[in-house]
């Protein structure tokens, strides 16, 4: 009994510790998201240029206050209407 208290212990204070990190990551994460897709030449400029300016779209509209998570999402939303087929 007392093994599986103590192991019980040590997962949970794991656990912690990992979704400590995971919020961190969050927050040093935050910035430009590009989705990668398999393009070549012209296309493949033109889809960089059409992503940092959704990547600026998406930070001018959050400000200071934006989630990473929604800058993806909206990143992501804002190729979509570029035309782009995002997979994933």
């Amino acid at each position: 009994m007392r093994i599986s208290n103590t192991l019980l212990l040590i997962l949970a204070t794991s656990q912690i510790i990992g979704l400590g990190a995971c919020s961190s990551y969050e927050i040093s994460s935050k910035g430009n998201h590009i989705p990668y897709v398999d393009l070549a030449g012209d296309e493949l400029a033109k889809y960089q240029k059409d992503a940092v300016t959704c990547n600026e779209k998406v930070r001018a509209s959050y400000g200071d206050g934006y989630a990473y998570q929604n800058d993806i999402r909206d990143v992501r939303a804002c190729l979509v209407q570029k035309g782009y087929v995002l997979l994933s």
